[in-house]
């Protein structure tokens, strides 16, 4: 029984594991995509200030731009900050989780190792036991 409820662990942890192997993927692809708006970000903000040096209507309202596209820069720094933390927590969460798995396995075959050298060892009985009764059986006849 105790190594029935060892399996379960086992499949529980297993399943956590992919769930956060999941999570943490998503969240990878998340920020590369964070990183790639902040990119373009900076292209598009590197094109209108170029317009701007050009263009007299332009370099009036090139303030205006710049500061909403300060802000959005921040509120992408800000999310990027936000994903990293969460794929933090999430590796940490897996290496634990990984740390339980390893050792409910390790667990589960040492009791499996146990548990099979206690049954070759009432077989190995049985069998001599068996060898007794024939040798007694061939002495007395």
């Amino acid at each position: 029984m105790i190594l029935k409820s060892l399996a379960t662990l086992i499949r529980l942890n297993k399943f956590q594991l992919d769930e956060k192997k999941r999570a943490l993927k998503e969240l990878q692809e998340l920020a590369q995509n964070l990183h790639n708006s902040l990119n373009q970000l900076k292209e598009e903000f590197d094109r209108e200030q170029a317009i701007a040096k050009e263009s007299f209507t332009a370099a009036q309202v090139f303030h205006q731009y710049k500061a909403a596209i300060e802000q959005r820069r921040a509120t992408l720094l800000e999310s990027i900050n936000q994903v990293d933390d969460e794929i933090l927590r999430i590796t940490s969460d897996m290496n634990e989780l990984f740390q339980d798995l390893k050792r409910f396995e390790i667990t589960e075959s040492e009791r499996t190792l146990t548990s099979k050298k206690s049954r070759d060892k009432k077989e190995e009985r049985t069998l001599d036991d068996q060898a007794i009764v024939r040798y007694r059986r061939q002495q007395g006849s």
